[in-house]
């Protein structure tokens, strides 16, 4: 996964220029590369449980996270965004997530 600064209406160009210079400067991709890889795996369990009871579960699963992440850390929060990009990611959704978390590959016969 791979963050970065996205610069919406309510964000002037001299701040997104200077919050993507110190995103840049700061090599905040490498730093939280460390922190996403533990942050997911405290989850894979219950990610890859809901994913025996198959897509929608998943998907379910990912929306209420990120739901409650967005309200506990706000809008703007690495947390909040890592959520979010999972739960619209339907390649993560539909079987992805047994590699990108570090397990096995699983195979559909096992996800059904």
């Amino acid at each position: 996964m791979k963050f970065e600064i996205i610069r919406t209406s309510g964000l002037g160009y001299e701040e997104y220029e200077r919050l993507n210079y110190q995103f840049n400067k700061l090599e905040l991709n490498d730093r939280y590369r460390k922190a996403l890889n533990d942050y997911l795996g405290a989850h894979k369990d219950a990610i890859a449980m809901q994913g025996k009871r198959g897509h929608r579960s998943v998907k379910y699963l990912l929306l209420r996270t990120f739901r409650t992440t967005r309200k506990s850390y706000g809008p703007n929060h690495w947390y909040t965004a890592v959520w979010h990009a999972l739960y619209v990611c339907e390649a993560f959704s539909k079987g992805g997530y047994s590699t990108a978390l570090g397990q096995r590959r699983a195979y559909a016969e096992e996800l059904a």
